[in-house]
This record gives structure tokens, sequence and C-alpha cells, in this order.
């Protein structure tokens, strides 16, 4: 069986972003049949769910990998810790019920309702990423991912997701660009990344990668979710549209679901 090696790394270059990741899970609670959280005091109960302090290895393991993949090995988290974990309740606000979040502020910014247009979390990192570095437009700041080996039992594995960002919609169109990469490498793939990596997140029918430049409100629109509120509407020349996502997420902007499918040789 061929060893593929699968990186998952974003950045932000000044305020929040989040990913969030699903495939079919193995959910696991503290004993058969507890629920993972418990009810958010004052917010609305259709509003995302987060938790940190799992670890990489039962994020990747339990919640990504989800019995799709067998000997997986050298599991890591990349950037601060905070910025990885696990979510639920997601149905609402992203179209995806659970999965891990990864952000480059604090991952619990995101269970709010839209209550800031500039909600921010710094994490002061400012380590570079050669990856990262070709699809940026400006310096890397605070990345954050997970990273390991894994042997595919299929030809075909495939992986939902949902991009969102604090810097919809002023930002658009500026060096600010949040961006997500999915770098795959290993037999038969050739790319133009670390060890022949390949980038996989990509907007439907196209080359561009994932970024707040490549799918907004004025570009690939048919993949965007606009929850400006009123007065960032305003500034971006748009209309506003008042969305019940509003209570449910806390950023301004976010893209439908997308997926990903990888062709391996297993």
């Amino acid at each position: 069986m061929a060893k593929m090696v699968l990186n998952i790394k974003l950045f932000l270059y000044l305020l929040s972003i989040f990913i969030a990741l699903s495939l079919p899970l193995n959910l696991w609670a503290s004993g058969p049949g507890a629920p993972l959280f418990t009810p958010l005091s004052g917010l609305p109960n259709k509003t995302i769910r987060t938790e940190v302090g799992l670890t990489p290895e039962d994020l990747v393991r339990n919640v990504f990998a989800g019995g799709t993949c067998d000997n997986i090995s050298q599991i890591k988290g990349l950037g601060h810790p905070d910025g990885i974990g696990y979510f639920d309740n997601g149905e609402a606000a992203i179209g995806l019920a659970r999965g891990i979040i990864l952000a480059t502020g604090p991952v619990a910014y995101a269970a709010n309702s839209n209550s800031a247009g500039d909600k921010s979390g710094d994490f002061g990192d400012k380590s570079s990423d050669s990856d990262l570095s070709k699809l940026a437009t400006g310096s890397i700041r605070d990345r954050v991912g997970l990273e390991f080996d894994f042997v595919p039992l299929d030809s075909f594995v495939t992986f939902r997701y949902v991009f969102a960002s604090e810097e919809y919609c002023e930002f658009v169109g500026s060096k600010y660009n949040d961006v997500f990469g999915f770098f795959v490498s290993g037999p038969g793939i050739k790319g133009g990344f670390t060890g022949d990596a390949k980038n996989v997140a990509l907007i439907p029918g196209s080359s561009d990668f994932v970024s707040i430049n490549n799918v907004n409100h004025k570009k690939n629109s048919q993949h965007y979710n606009d929850n400006t509120r009123n007065h960032d509407a305003e500034r971006c020349g748009i209309p506003y549209t008042p969305s019940e996502r509003e209570n449910y997420i806390e950023y301004d902007g976010f893209t439908v679901q997308l997926t990903a499918r990888l062709k391996l040789d297993p």
C-alpha cells in the first residue's frame, strides 16, 4: 500500500479565520450515550459549539479519519493549541453537524452570534511556512493546522469543509488575504509544494485556492454565504440582508460546504 503524507494548514494576516472539517465521524464521550457538550447559557440553541483541550491524536483518529484510514502516524498540531478544537451543533450556522475546527484565534470565538465586525484573537505567531507562502499575499501570521501520515483504505478520499473569516467583506481584494491549504503528498502525486505535494482545497470548477480574495460577494459568489452586519455591508457598498445565521456564528462570511476529493493509490 502507498504511504501518503497529508498536511492541513491555514494562516491569517491580521484578524480571525476558521476552517471546519468534517468526515463521517466516530464520536466519543465520557460514557455510553454521554453528550460531549453542556448547553451554552444565554445563546440560541442553534449556535455552533466548540471545545478545546482534545489532543491532535484524538481529533485526527476519532473525528477527521472516522474509520476511513488505517495506519495513521506522525500526528502533530501546528500553531497555537487554542486554535485547534472540536465543534458540533453546526447545522444551522454552516451546514456541517460536527467536526474539527482550526482557527487563527481562539476557537471559542466562533461560538457566538455575530456581535462584532472585527473579532480578533492574535496569537502572536509569526512562524513561516514555505507552502502557505506560495498562496499568501503578505507575511504569514498565526498559521494553525494538523499534519499526519496515513495509509488509505480506498482509492478515493473525500472531506467536507467550510472556510470562514472576519475579514469579509471589508478586506476583500486587499493584501490581507486569509487563505486555506490542504496539502497532500505521496506516490503518484506531482504538485508545486513541498515534497511534490498538491493543494486540493480549490474553488469548485477552477484552479483557484481558497481565500477571501478568491471566494466572496464579488468573485465565485455562488460558493459564498454573506454574514456581515449592517454597518459592514454599508462600508462594502453591498445590500444588507438580515439572516438567522447571524445568531449562530460570529464570522462575517463563509463558504458554502465545499468538498475535496482525492484520488490515491492504495
